[in-house]
């Protein structure tokens, strides 16, 4: 997996949490969406990001959720989402449209256990 696989991720930025809700990502019609905070010099975002990218792939396909990258590299982003450290994984609830840190659910960061904190109810 290449540095290409991960740009075809949605990348938002500040101006896109500006709005109420995540009815902006296309088809997003109340599937679940995993937000990824990663910092560019956070190792750990590096070590998950092929994690990330195989989620990707997936949820393209099925079309099941979505996954989105939030680069936190700006500090704004980093406090408007409330991420404490990196990488921290949100997921947008699909009922109430709220972001749900699930960082403690994700545990060992592995593609299962990213998978499974983002499908759970």
């Amino acid at each position: 997996m290449t540095s290409s696989d991960f740009s075809k991720i949605i990348h938002l930025d500040i101006d896109d949490f500006d709005k109420t809700d995540v009815t902006f990502l296309p088809d997003h019609a109340g599937k679940p969406v995993l937000v990824f905070i990663y910092a560019d010099w956070c190792g750990h975002c590096t070590t998950v990001k092929p994690n990330i990218i195989k989620l990707n792939q997936e949820f393209q396909k099925s079309g099941e959720a979505f996954v989105v990258a939030v680069n936190s590299n700006d500090a704004a982003v980093a406090s408007l989402l409330r991420a404490n450290s990196f990488p921290s994984f949100f997921k947008v609830d699909d009922t109430s449209q709220q972001l749900i840190n699930i960082s403690e659910a994700v545990g060992d960061r592995s593609y299962n256990s990213l998978k499974s904190a983002l499908l759970a109810n």
